[in-house]
């Protein structure tokens, strides 16, 4: 008999990995959702104490999501019924405040102040954020986007020629690499972070001259960085690309964007030369930054790894600390690229 460190489901249908699969992506409730996850995972072989430490539960919570599996079924994953007062908003109503809140995702209050004179019932903005999260929003940062303005069928042309290039990588005949420069200044980006009740932190922020990083990024979170202080042009650009390509031992495909550094006439009768040294560009098509998996770099870097002390004091602050973090890419921090598009 198998100790109880060891226990696992040893035997799933196909039909019930489709339906624990179906209740992992859509069910409504959070906590469904993971029993679901933990009974597929436990299914390929996890033993409870893996299930304890990736879900952060118990040793009894995660035995009895396995027990209730084998005895009821589908069923067993639901929440037990809960004390306590009735919702005041029914099904319908809370169904017509979460389309409300998705048609203007800023003004959760105008939301609760329609729905109170359109019911008569006023709720609190903590139940608000209940009902949301059943419904699987949260609260985040939005982004800016250019994908109205792309060609959706050279973008799609593009994701299936980089699905290649991986095929490619991963069989060992090519490099992928992927290009890109960042500006940085003393004017630190916004975002969030945990911050006592009551209190801001204030991050210092002033004018001052630019940075600049850029670099060659590869899926195993591995870079060549390089900084320069004030604007990049062409002539810098093809500096780097020329140092990167005397290093260089293997076929390697680098793909960057249409800026207009990297369209110059310039920048373009070096790529030749650049071949000859197995160095081969790939452009992406106009406005697909989300196909530049460096991008994701520059954000981590800007929003989380880059300390707050990098705006304390002056220029040569910024450029120390950024050069230190730049040297940590691939050591302290990595990106997983396995599930980027």
């Amino acid at each position: 008999m198998s100790r109880p460190s060891e226990r696992f489901v040893v035997r799933l249908t196909d039909q019930q990995r489709q339906e624990l699969h179906q209740i992992w992506k859509e069910h409504d409730s959070h906590r469904a959702r993971c029993r679901a996850h933990a009974v597929l995972l436990s299914g390929r072989g996890w033993t409870i104490n893996d299930l304890c430490d990736a879900f952060e539960v118990s040793r009894p919570t995660a035995l009895g999501w396995i027990q209730r599996w084998e005895k009821e079924g589908a069923a067993g994953l639901e929440d037990d019924p809960r004390s306590g007062a009735p919702p005041k908003l029914d099904e319908a109503q809370q169904a017509k405040l979460v389309e409300r809140v998705k048609q203007d995702p800023r003004s959760s209050q105008q939301a609760i102040e329609e729905t109170a004179r359109e019911t008569g019932k006023s709720i609190s903005r903590r139940t608000l954020r209940q009902i949301l999260r059943r419904c699987r929003m949260s609260w985040k940062r939005t982004r800016p986007s250019v994908s109205d303005r792309r060609d959706p069928e050279k973008f799609a042309l593009a994701q299936d020629e980089l699905q290649e290039f991986r095929n490619l990588e991963a069989s060992g005949q090519i490099h992928l690499w992927f290009f890109d420069e960042a500006g940085f200044s003393l004017r630190p980006p916004t975002g969030y972070a945990w911050q006592p009740v009551g209190e801001t932190v204030r991050i210092p922020s002033r004018k001052s001259e630019g940075l600049s990083a850029m670099g060659f990024l590869d899926l195993e979170s591995r870079l060549h960085p390089y900084e320069f202080e004030g604007a990049v042009d062409s002539e810098v650009v093809i500096s780097v690309f020329d140092h990167f390509a005397v290093q260089n031992e293997e076929l390697s495909v680098v793909v960057l964007d249409n800026s207009p550094v990297h369209t110059s006439s310039r920048f373009q009768n070096r790529l030749p030369i650049w071949a000859a040294r197995g160095v081969v560009t790939y452009f992406l098509p106009p406005y697909s930054p989300e196909l530049n998996l460096i991008e994701i770099l520059w954000r981590e870097i800007k929003h989380h790894w880059l300390p707050f002390s990098a705006y304390a004091s002056d220029l040569q602050n910024l450029w120390d600390k950024l050069g230190e973090t730049l040297a940590s890419i691939g050591k302290q921090h990595k990106i997983n690229f396995a599930t980027a598009a």
